[in-house]
C-alpha cells in the first residue's frame, strides 16, 4: 500500500499539532503600522521574550514578570528609528532605546506596545533567550516546524 504525499503530510501535521491545540495561542499583535497600539496584561510570573518580525537582528526584547518589579499599574513601550539617523529599529521604555530591552513588572500589569514610526512592526512572541548584545540562543521563530517536515518528507520518500 502506497501512501501520497499530501495524505502524509496531513496525518503529520495533525499529529504534530494536536499536543499543542488545547495550549495557549503565542502572543502576536500581527503587523502594527504607524500609530497602533497592542496591549496584553501578564498576570503569571515568568519571562516573556518578544521580537519584531521584521526587525529582529535589532528589536528584541523580554518582560519580566515578578512580585516586588518596579513598574506596575501600566507601561508604554515605543517603537523608534536610531536617533542617529542609521537605519536601526529598537523598542523603548523609559527613555531608553536599545537592543534586548527587559522591563520588570508586577503580575497584573498591562504592557501598551506603541508604533511611533513611520514603519510597521509587530510584538511577537519568541522562545529565543536574548544575550544582551543582540545575540540571541535558541530557534529562530518558524524554524522547528519547516526542518520537522522537512525531515519528514524525505523520511517519507525514501520509504515509499
Amino acid at each position: 500500500m502506497r501512501i501520497s504525499y499530501i495524505t502524509a503530510f496531513v496525518c503529520f501535521a495533525v499529529l504534530l499539532v494536536a499536543p499543542t491545540a488545547l495550549a495557549q495561542d503565542p502572543i502576536d499583535s500581527k503587523n502594527m503600522e504607524p500609530e497602533a497600539t497592542f496591549e496584553h496584561t501578564f498576570d503569571q510570573e515568568g519571562t516573556w521574550t518578544y521580537v519584531c518580525k521584521y526587525h529582529a537582528s535589532t528589536m528584541t526584547g523580554e518582560i519580566v514578570i515578578e512580585e516586588g518589579a518596579e513598574n506596575d499599574g501600566s507601561v508604554e513601550i515605543g517603537m523608534t528609528t536610531q536617533s542617529d539617523g542609521d537605519v536601526a529599529w529598537y523598542f523603548v521604555h523609559d527613555g531608553r532605546a536599545e537592543q534586548d530591552l527587559t522591563v520588570r513588572i508586577t503580575p497584573g500589569t498591562t504592557v501598551t506596545w506603541v508604533n511611533n514610526d513611520t514603519v510597521a512592526h509587530t510584538v511577537t512572541e519568541t522562545e529565543r533567550d536574548f544575550e544582551g548584545d543582540g545575540t540571541a540562543e535558541g530557534p529562530a521563530p518558524g524554524l522547528g516546524l519547516v526542518l520537522v517536515i522537512g525531515l519528514a518528507l524525505i523520511a517519507l520518500r525514501r520509504r515509499f
